[in-house]
């Protein structure tokens, strides 16, 4: 449903104020919305509309509340209702975000909302969250939409917020993504999904930065032909080690289901796997134990030199991943 918000006086000159039958609640001090909401979803649009008219004509939607209108990961579901201007005098409270900077290409429009951008939105969040915060809003905004192609992803987007960090000033949080971005491995695919990002935060807290993600897994044919690519979530490679981040429950019905059980069995082949739960590598009491357990893993398994050979398989170690053949490569 649609729900209008008005001002006080607007709703007494209405005859709202009067006709106590009349649905009408408090948004916030002096606007009112008119109805109930259907969902949280609608209540939370409702307090966004009215922060954007107590924060003057020049307003926009920013830092969490842009997060969660770009549905970037760890944002999602955010109640959070920040609104961010550069012009501070238009403001009728002090809660509005104030920046020095805001050029018209910083703003766009989500959903009805004028809103700062997906680069923007990443610079200014770090006024208000911790580096692991940002790091999943910027693995999500690189990965975009369709985290079933890890191949495609937005290479022009992790140089705009370079850019936007020397351009922004330092007090609205670019300090933050700046040691995010630098904390990347250059050329680095994003993560394919929030589980996976929470899962390397773990990883790199028990001392297990260095691991590729996303890699290429090249089934080549006497030919020399690619058959077919696979590409698992993290990669230990002088190793052969995989670390697959499962849902917390099967995805996409059986079909999807018998999918993931031929790719594991295709690719335990070669690979030792091992497989976290996606509610384990989320939840933080039990993803540092499944990083520490990760971690004896990488240190009990022996290192390979490559090009070598398991059982009649030869395995080839590429800039992006491995090529595996029949027989010697």
């Amino acid at each position: 449903m649609s729900i209008r918000i008005a001002r006080q006086h607007q709703l007494r000159v209405e005859g709202i104020r009067a006709d106590r039958t009349r649905p009408y609640r408090r948004v916030s001090r002096g606007l009112y919305a008119t109805g109930e909401p259907d969902d949280p979803d609608d209540e939370w649009r409702a307090q966004l509309s009215a922060r954007l008219k107590q924060s003057g004509p020049q307003a926009v939607v920013g830092l969490r509340a842009a997060a969660r209108l770009h549905r970037l990961d760890g944002f999602r579901d955010s109640t959070e209702v920040d609104t961010l201007t550069s012009k501070p005098h238009h403001a009728r409270t002090s809660k509005v975000h104030r920046t020095g900077t805001l050029h018209d290409d910083d703003i766009v429009v989500v959903d009805g909302f004028s809103t700062t951008s997906v680069a923007r939105t990443l610079v200014d969040l770090g006024r208000v969250v911790d580096d692991e915060a940002v790091e999943l809003a910027v693995e999500s905004a690189l990965r975009g939409d369709n985290p079933g192609t890890p191949f495609v992803w937005n290479t022009t987007l992790i140089d705009d917020p370079h850019a936007r960090v020397v351009e922004v000033r330092a007090k609205t949080g670019g300090a933050t993504l700046r040691r995010v971005l630098q904390r990347r491995p250059p050329g680095a695919r994003p993560t394919g999904s929030f589980a996976e990002t929470s899962l390397l935060q773990g990883l790199r807290e028990v001392g297990l930065g260095a691991v590729r993600r996303q890699v290429d897994v090249r089934f080549v044919s006497s030919t020399g032909e690619i058959v077919r690519c696979l590409y698992p979530d993290f990669c230990f490679d002088d190793r052969l080690l995989l670390i697959e981040v499962n849902g917390a429950a099967p995805r996409g019905g059986a079909t999807m289901t018998a999918d993931d059980v031929e790719r594991q069995n295709l690719l335990a082949k070669v690979f030792r796997i091992h497989v976290v739960a996606g509610a384990t590598a989320v939840d933080p009491r039990k993803r540092r134990g499944a990083a520490a357990e990760i971690r004896a893993l990488v240190r009990h398994t022996p290192t390979m030199a490559f090009p070598t050979t398991v059982g009649s398989i030869g395995v080839v170690c590429t800039p992006t991943g491995f090529d595996l053949y029949t027989g010697n490569p």
